[in-house]
């Protein structure tokens, strides 16, 4: 061998001179063996069995692992070579996408009012898209929509009419006469610029009750008659009527 632990041998021959004539062999042995030890022959390396598979670097979106060997079944020695190949071995794993949580937008400007005086409702709305939710990603939390209250000028109130009040008495006891009534203009009043009610305030009625009792009245007296006689004492009359 060229290394490590082998053999030298030497031979020899019975041949000085060789056995003749019915003479003897030689005693002993024709071959002689020893140990030889050289330097030690060179150990090339060989690997270990893979080891186990490290965790995910990653629970989602295309993560790595890897496992292990060693050059040491055997270590190379003495000028061995060593183990081809790569040490560490590289795997891709949960390739799956990662949940993607929904986050809000900005939110919208506001809308119109929906009045011109009073209080306006306005309305404003923002989305889940920044990002959306995606692969089981959770939904935004809180509303989409706000809707808030502004208070402008007030508005105009228009007059409306309280209902008639009751009539009031026959402005007489007895004959021809006038009764009355009136409203407000109060349910509710005007303000803020708004209309007066229309029409009229105040509503007269003419009443008619029992004659009124007519006391006579004399007309005036009518001329003197001729006297009854023409000498000495006589009368004269005249008249009137109670018919004024």
């Amino acid at each position: 061998v060229s290394c490590g632990n082998g053999r030298s041998t030497r031979r020899r021959e019975c041949s000085q001179p060789y056995p003749q004539h019915g003479g003897r062999h030689c005693v002993g042995r024709r071959t002689e063996v020893k140990s030889c030890n050289l330097r030690p022959c060179p150990v090339d390396g060989k690997w270990s069995p893979w080891g186990d598979w490290s965790a995910c670097s990653v629970s989602c979106g295309n993560g790595r692992r890897l496992r292990r060997r060693e050059c040491s079944q055997p270590y190379p020695q003495h000028g061995g070579r060593q183990c081809a190949g790569h040490k560490l071995e590289l795997q891709s794993c949960n390739v799956q996408p990662c949940p993607v949580h929904g986050e809000w937008s900005q939110w919208g400007g506001w809308s119109g009012c929906s009045a011109k005086c009073g209080n306006c409702w306005k309305r404003r709305e923002r989305k889940c898209s920044q990002p959306s939710p995606q692969h089981g990603g959770r939904q935004c939390v809180g509303d989409r929509t706000e809707v808030r209250s502004f208070n402008l000028r007030p508005c105009p109130v228009h007059g409306k009419w309280s209902p008639w009040n009751v009539w009031s008495s026959c402005s007489t006891t007895c004959g021809n006469g006038q009764k009355g009534r009136r409203r407000e203009c109060s349910q509710p009043y005007p303000q803020h610029g708004g209309r007066q009610c229309v029409g009229d305030r105040a509503e007269v009625q003419s009443c008619k009750l029992r004659p009124c009792p007519v006391h006579g009245k004399w007309s005036p007296w009518g001329d003197w008659s001729e006297c009854s006689v023409s000498c000495n004492k006589g009368q004269s009359t005249r008249r009137r009527e109670c018919s004024q």
